[in-house]
């Protein structure tokens, strides 16, 4: 027990209580790393990717140096704790360098490209490249290392996050304070920008275009440290170069990503000849263009190009050099003409309009940082005035007020007069705008509780795939003879629970199987490993029926409460793609017939992806009224297969008791991009038998209607709050009578 706490202390806070939870299965002993106890933990679905990273991080940052390993007599290959990253090329996991104690990065081939020749070629040259540019703001590359799929090289664990994530954040810091500040005001965010501007200029110097700036691949560290990253499609200028039939994106999860082919970079930052595949002739100004576009951003909250396009309209606008308007994401946000111009001249069309270099560039950023005039928009005389009076306000300042002294005493007279009718005004819009503000808040607050709920439901899923991996390659603890037939009949410690919920008697701890037809050879082998591990599909259902409880309960009182009050998950399910299906909690009947899953949309919309993809609303064939299906794809290793699809069935009653509106509001509705009603407050889809969404009922509303975005609207007589749920591409939206902001 003691080893137990000993090891759990070495844990960050925020994993704690996951390590806990699996306190049985390592019992006493203290030798265990606690690199490889959270590597374990993310396996089995406890903790997020995201909590995977950040613990690592602590660990690797926190832990103090107090003793030196003995020198391995041969080198030792990194041992992999988990995934951190996926682009277009390679995949990159976090790793521990068992020669010298210590986390790194591991950056290797997806498995479907490692035997391209031309691709592992491209790959090296990066890690070639980057290697080479030794600079503060470029990722520092360890060496080549040892890797299943052959090639790999690790390179420096960057603690901190995207510029994507910061921007998010100074997103975030707008709509709670109507300002920014600290460590995400403008002048902040350009000093990171210059840090960008001052990796891409020496790598210009050495010969290097990046071709793929964007705020993803440059991190933020954690002391405002920048790195520019993914030196993957980099280019050697005058070096020639035919990208076609290169190879594609090994997924289309996100098109606006980085594209290979004829065109090479990402759609949303690439330059007007970067977009017409002109790659032969790319220079330094190409990238100049995308620091422009990533400056805008930089500048004002918003993409440059609007995010919703499809990838054609994405290129189309690329080519012909057009973005939105510089206009900050609040209404309140200023963005200075200085500014405005940097960004035109940075965005020319034309090659030769642009600054002469990247660090011309940086140089009128700073002119403008140091209130100076700017070169791509000089100050005119009444400017230069208005300049030199910002800077000697305290003479400007006595002038005024002896001048103004004489005009002071007339006006007051008349001021007085006025002061009343004004000063009403001003409170009366000062409350307003507080009262809107607030409840903006909590419509967003909600909406990230409703988001983190499904992210959890990921998250098990994510443990849910791991062990469908495992059983279905074979790769799980040893299985012993059950001592029963699993597809015609249930363990000896599974019992059938009457359940007015399920309609029929149910085992909540054992699964049933059907099949398309006999299973045989790898079929046989994965009911039996999926049988061994029914316990852990079983705890996911089990985690959603004790959420708000302080203290779990007992297995079989916990199995009763499942069967008699039910659970937001309502299935869970696993297909392989040899047509077998397992569903569990189990019926009271196995049955060896049924439809093949296959051919579900659950299924069919997981392949190709590597993370959890919703479909849905749908009604459940059986028996559950309306829910929503998270599945996620298990590959083998080797050649990238698919073997199997995990899904979990959630109820759309689960999310609708999150919706229970205030008295003084109209209602609450999760909806899709097309503004059509998903979930709302006692929508009863348990006892629904016909799925057919309805739109809200404020046309005007809408017409102004922003999916995925954050704010409110006034139409139709009423005011309507909307956030994100990014999980589900849905928006929460809150609408009341205007007359609601003053109560």
């Amino acid at each position: 027990m003691a080893a137990r706490d000993k090891l759990l202390r070495t844990l960050p806070p925020e994993v704690r209580e996951a390590a806990a939870r699996l306190a049985p299965e390592f019992g006493a002993h203290e030798e265990l790393d606690p690199h490889d106890l959270v590597a374990l933990l993310h396996r089995r679905g406890e903790i997020t990717p995201e909590q995977l990273r950040d613990a690592m991080m602590s660990l690797h940052s926190d832990a103090r140096i107090d003793e030196v390993l003995p020198a391995p007599p041969d080198p030792v290959p990194p041992t992999i704790l988990g995934p951190l990253g996926s682009g277009a090329m390679g995949q990159v996991l976090i790793a521990k360098d068992e020669g010298l104690d210590r986390v790194v990065a591991i950056k290797e081939l997806h498995p479907e490209l490692a035997d391209n020749g031309r691709v592992r070629q491209r790959f090296y040259k990066e890690a070639q490249v980057t290697a080479r540019l030794d600079h503060p703001s470029i990722v520092p590359i360890y060496g080549l290392v040892q890797s299943e799929r052959g090639l790999a090289y690790a390179m420096k664990l960057v603690s901190g996050t995207t510029l994507e994530a910061y921007l998010d954040e100074a997103r975030e810091q707008w709509r709670t304070q109507r300002r920014d500040g600290g460590t995400h005001s403008l002048s902040a965010r350009l000093e990171r920008f210059l840090k960008v501007c001052g990796a891409v200029a020496y790598a210009h110097q050495r010969g290097v275009v990046h071709r793929d700036l964007k705020p993803e691949n440059i991190m933020v560290g954690t002391f405002g440290e920048v790195l520019v990253m993914d030196w993957g499609i980099a280019k050697l200028l005058g070096e020639g170069e035919d990208a076609q039939g290169l190879f594609h994106t090994r997924s289309s999860r996100k098109f606006h990503g980085t594209q290979f082919g004829s065109l090479l970079g990402t759609p949303r930052y690439m330059s007007p000849e970067q977009a017409r595949g002109a790659n032969d002739t790319l220079d330094e100004r190409s990238d100049q263009y995308a620091l422009g576009l990533i400056l805008s951003e930089v500048v004002t909250l918003k993409p440059a190009i609007d995010p919703f396009l499809s990838l054609e309209e994405c290129l189309d606008w690329a080519r012909a050099a057009r973005l939105q308007p510089m206009k900050h994401l609040h209404r309140r946000g200023r963005i200075p003409r200085e500014l405005k111009a940097i960004v035109a001249k940075a965005t020319q069309r034309d090659p030769q309009r642009r600054y002469a270099s990247v660090e011309a560039l940086a140089d009128d950023v700073r002119r403008f940082l140091r209130d100076e005039s700017v070169l791509a928009k000089p100050d005119n005389p009444l400017q230069s005035l208005v300049r030199w009076v910002g800077r000697n306000r305290g003479l400007v300042l006595v002038m005024l007020l002896l001048s103004l002294l004489a005009t002071v005493l007339v006006g007051v007279v008349l001021l007085v007069g006025a002061a009343g009718t004004v000063e009403l005004q001003r409170r009366y819009a000062v409350q307003r705008e507080a009262a809107i503000t607030e409840r903006l808040a909590a419509t967003a607050q909600r909406a990230r509780g409703i988001d983190e709920r499904v992210r959890r439901v990921e998250a098990a899923l994510t443990g849910l795939s791991f062990i469908t991996e495992r059983a279905l390659l074979g790769e799980g603890e040893r299985v012993e003879h059950h001592g029963f037939d699993p597809v015609n009949e249930f363990p000896p410690d599974a019992q059938l629970k009457p359940s007015d919920v399920y309609g029929t008697p149910v085992v909540v701890n054992a699964p049933s199987y059907t099949f398309v037809t006999r299973p045989g050879g790898r079929g046989a082998g994965a009911i039996a490993q999926l049988t061994t591990s029914r316990n852990l599909f079983t705890r996911v259902i089990l985690d959603g029926a004790e959420r708000d409880r302080t203290k779990p309960l007992r297995p079989e009182r916990a199995h009763q409460r499942i069967a008699q009050r039910g659970a937001p998950v309502a299935w869970v399910r696993v297909a392989t793609d040899e047509g077998l299906a397992m569903r569990l909690p189990g019926g009271s009947k196995p049955s060896k017939k049924g439809s093949d899953p296959r051919k579900e949309a659950w299924y069919q919309a997981a392949l190709g992806q590597s993370h959890p993809v919703w479909t849905g609303p749908r009604l459940d064939p059986d028996g559950m009224g309306v829910v929503v299906v998270g599945s996620l794809a298990a590959y083998r290793r080797s050649d990238a297969a698919v073997l199997g699809v995990s899904a979990l069935d959630l109820k759309l009653d689960a999310l609708a008791r999150e919706l229970q509106p205030d008295a003084e509001v109209l209602g609450a509705w999760l909806v899709d991009e097309n503004g059509r009603r998903m979930v709302w407050w006692g929508m009863g889809a348990r006892e629904m038998t016909a799925w057919d969404p309805q739109p809200l009922p404020y046309p005007q509303l809408l017409q102004r209607f922003r999916p995925g975005e954050e704010g409110w609207v006034e139409a139709d007589g009423v005011i309507a709050w909307f956030a994100p749920v990014p999980s589900l591409g849905w928006s929460l939206v809150v609408v009341a009578e205007e007359a609601v902001i003053w109560q």
